[in-house]
């Protein structure tokens, strides 16, 4: 359904200001020209003291900040928010989804969804993770026990799943908002293909998560050289009763994918060049959005002989010398990145306490490409002397 963003917004207002049904509200995305002050907005209904209140928790990157407003306030707490120029807006009733993208042309498309779902009104509640602890992947690869517990053991695993699932369901969300990626449907499922995909404890959760909690509908396809990780996840389809998810066995580079372009791509610790052949394989196949998480980098280590000059002192010790050179290979292929059409950025995707394997790479195809990345990339590769594996794959083709 289209709407001018004024009714949107209207109908927006009028669900949460509907106190005895509103659930919850998501503002996310930004339209062209604005700027909001948050990058992300949440609103929920709670209770206190008896008296039910609502409570808004502003985000901008690990920044948090939490307030609750009584109900007369409520309305005039909305209409601030709307004028920030949010371009994402979901908002949840006990009877419905309610979900609006405003277009660059300030079009809003508007979509709504009958589907059950109660309020949750506690005010100091537990943080709210990702998928329940109780979901049948979590029982099944046995990070839950069967009561739907997370084991002790198991505590960093969960931790993964649920920073993963943030960085996507956020990355998603913006590449929605501005257009990049289609919103999923039955006839149009979102497309997805992970590379090098070992067991896919991270792909299985995002399966579940888009299927429960997000009402998604999503074609999975694992490739990995190993068959028995392949019959493994293939197995694990079958018992929780899967549809549209598949592992075969194969190389990332020989790769072979039919039909429309994959909309995302994932190479979560594909090990050394490994990852290069995953970002240039999605590179290939005009993937929207590229997440990789490398490990095992020797491919530039291998190269350098001789450290430039200044950088001895680094390079001396064997530990500094290793993560210099993890940070250049990466440093490198963001930079590639970015000279193919990829917003791209590198971050800390899960606490180094939980994992050493922390490091992700986040591209998004918007079809700008920085006019400097490749000067950056070729004055860098050769200030070391190395040939990147990702360029080399690139020009293959």
């Amino acid at each position: 359904m289209r709407l001018d963003v004024s009714a949107a917004h209207h109908e927006a207002t009028q669900r949460i200001s509907e106190i005895g049904t509103f659930v919850s509200a998501v503002f996310s995305g930004r339209l062209s020209n604005t700027n909001p002050q948050w990058e992300r907005v949440d609103l929920r209904a709670i209770e206190i003291q008896g008296e039910l209140a609502m409570q808004i928790v502003r985000r901008t990157g690990k920044e948090t900040h939490t307030s609750n407003i009584a109900i007369d306030d409520v309305t005039a707490e909305v209409q601030r928010v709307l004028t920030q120029g949010y371009s994402n807006i979901t908002v949840t009733t006990t009877s419905e989804i309610w979900q609006c993208r405003i277009t660059r042309r300030r079009e809003a498309l508007v979509h709504v969804e009958a589907k059950t779902q109660a309020q949750r009104l506690e005010h100091n509640r537990t943080k709210q993770r990702m998928l329940m602890a109780d979901d049948p992947f979590l029982k099944a690869v046995g990070i839950a026990t069967p009561a739907g517990e997370i084991k002790p053991s198991k505590q960093d695993k969960f931790r993964q799943v649920d920073d993963f699932l943030r960085v996507f369901e956020s990355t998603l969300d913006k590449a929605m908002a501005s257009g990049h990626v289609h919103s999923p449907t039955k006839d149009k499922p979102l497309r997805i293909v992970d590379l090098g995909c070992g067991h896919a404890y991270l792909t299985f959760a995002l399966q579940a998560w888009a299927q429960r909690v997000r009402d998604w509908p999503v074609d999975i396809v694992g490739i990995d050289l190993r068959e028995s990780s392949v019959q493994r996840n293939n197995d694990l389809v079958r018992d929780l009763g899967i549809e549209s998810m598949s592992f075969t066995t194969g190389d990332i580079a020989s790769a072979q994918w039919s039909g429309e372009n994959p909309d995302v791509v994932l190479a979560l610790h594909a090990c050394d060049t490994a990852t290069d052949d995953a970002l240039a394989w999605a590179v290939h196949h005009n993937a929207v959005i590229v997440l990789a998480a490398p490990c095992c980098h020797h491919d530039v280590q291998s190269q350098v002989n001789a450290a430039p000059q200044a950088w001895n002192l680094l390079t001396r010790h064997g530990i500094l010398r290793e993560r210099l050179l993890d940070l250049v290979t990466d440093a490198l292929r963001a930079g590639i990145m970015r000279s193919r059409g990829y917003r791209t950025d590198v971050f800390e995707f899960v606490g180094g306490e939980h994992t050493p394997r922390n490091i992700m790479l986040r591209a998004v195809k918007t079809g700008l490409v920085d006019k400097d990345a490749q000067t950056e990339v070729d004055v860098l590769a050769e200030l070391w002397g190395v040939n990147p594996a990702l360029a080399k794959r690139l020009n293959e083709n």
